[in-house]
């Protein structure tokens, strides 16, 4: 079941809704981009997965420049080495 009212997040860059979803065959966090609708679903392991990088990983992510249109491949593999 997706929990319906959820939570927002945001600053003068995003707004994110996150709702804890039990729809699927355990819990997972579901995060909405309200502007765009671009979603993902993570599970505890993809979540504990975060706690390891460091805010440099996510430096290609939110570049200007990668904000409106989907990375590209390359900048992807790099951001996985």
């Amino acid at each position: 079941m997706l929990d319906p009212q959820g939570e927002i997040f945001q600053n003068e860059f995003a707004m994110v809704m996150v709702r804890r979803d039990e729809a699927a065959n355990g819990i997972r966090l579901f995060i909405e981009d309200v502007a765009t609708g671009n979603h993902i679903y993570l599970d505890p392991l993809e979540l504990e997965a975060l706690t390891r990088l460091d805010h440099d990983h996510f430096v290609p992510l939110v570049a200007p420049r990668t904000r409106e249109k989907p990375m590209p491949l390359d900048d992807v593999e790099r951001w996985q080495q």
